[in-house]
């Protein structure tokens, strides 16, 4: 059996941790596969010829891009996995990726942008897997030790309001649009009042702009494990996934799998799971993340008259349009199961000669 380092923030938690923990268990399947802190990628001797997984790679070579060159060398084969942020890599990124033997990204709009900037390695599509429980009935908020605090508020919401609104805010504000949703979600409130907002977020920017624009909001701000971000999705109708960018934006696959509609802006690299109708109109193009060595291109923005357009006629024709939603859904959770995903990862390996 083959060896694999796999690199990547086992101490520090951040959304890659969990998918790069994902592909380790894909991994085993076929490989021995060591996990290792990116902490210590750099220093660290290998005296057998092993092959490396990098995750999440800018993050890691960048720290120091002078050293990427002896690091990478030490390896047999080097996959590089990341996203795209943005429609375009700087000439710094390009020189770091093409260190690598192949890259993974986990969207077509990702793969796009690595090939249009001139990434020279393969680049391979391999999505992120819905885990386990979102194949699984109904999740009640009453049934989650992590909702405790709030079950009763929620099922109080949920009985008041005809429309509930999720939206899930922890970083990258801008990046994720929330200035988008708040604009949104403060024209819609001018003109009915039968919608509340799930937020989980203790983003202050975020929440005082629901609280100025007086839209009920029960705010979640703490961690939840895995159960009760189902049991949220499945009490909310609605997921506006208003991101500026983002290689892959996990949420909105999730809400969707929950049976939630989901609307984006009609580019981006959520258009790999989301439908034509939940997609909305590009107002203009702008900078998700200002000043980033490394993402350096544009994103779309969504026509916000048109969002608060979509959601009148949504909350108008609830049940139709949730209807819609769970045919999706489960397209999606055959799609983006954790079996069909490791056979792509696994593919990726194999054709490259792991």
């Amino acid at each position: 059996m083959r060896t694999i380092y796999y690199f990547y923030p086992i101490e520090h938690r951040v959304s890659f941790q969990f998918i790069a923990r994902q592909h380790v268990e894909m991994l085993r399947s076929r490989y021995r596969v060591e996990e290792i802190d990116e902490r210590s990628f750099y220093g660290r001797d290998s005296y057998v010829k092993v092959s490396a997984i990098v995750h999440p790679y800018l993050y890691i070579a960048g720290k120091q891009p002078d050293s990427a060159v002896w690091e990478t060398s030490k390896y047999d084969k080097v996959i590089a996995v990341d996203v795209a942020d943005s429609d375009k890599l700087s000439s710094g990124a390009v020189n770091l990726f093409n260190l690598a033997d192949a890259c993974i990204v986990p969207s077509n709009w990702s793969r796009e942008a690595y090939i249009r900037s001139g990434v020279a390695p393969p680049v391979h599509v391999v999505p992120h897997a819905l885990s386990d429980i979102y194949y699984e009935p109904k999740v009640d908020v009453r049934e989650c030790l992590d909702l405790a605090e709030y079950a009763e508020l929620l099922q109080k919401v949920r009985e008041r309001y005809k429309a509930l609104i999720c939206f899930f805010l922890w970083h990258s504000f801008w990046r994720k649009g929330g200035d988008l949703v708040l604009k949104t979600l403060s024209a819609l409130r001018r003109e009915r009042r039968d919608f509340a907002v799930v937020a989980r977020s203790s983003d202050t920017t975020f929440l005082s702009g629901l609280e100025l624009a007086q839209i009920p909001t029960l705010a979640l701000a703490k961690w939840l494990d895995e159960k009760a971000v189902v049991a949220v999705y499945d009490l909310c109708d609605i997921y506006p996934l208003f991101s500026r960018g983002g290689g892959f934006e996990m949420n909105g696959l999730e809400a969707l799998a929950r049976g939630e509609v989901v609307l984006a802006v009609a580019e981006g690299s959520w258009t790999d799971y989301l439908p034509p109708e939940f997609l909305l109109p590009i107002a203009k193009y702008e900078h998700p993340l200002p000043n980033n060595p490394f993402h350096v291109g544009f994103g779309p923005v969504v026509d916000v008259e048109k969002a608060v357009d979509r959601l009148h006629e949504i909350i108008d024709n609830l049940d139709e349009w949730k209807a819609r939603a769970r045919e999706h859904a489960a397209r999606v959770r055959e799609r983006f199961s954790g079996e069909n995903v490791k056979n792509i990862l696994l593919n990726v390996c194999e054709k490259l000669g792991i």
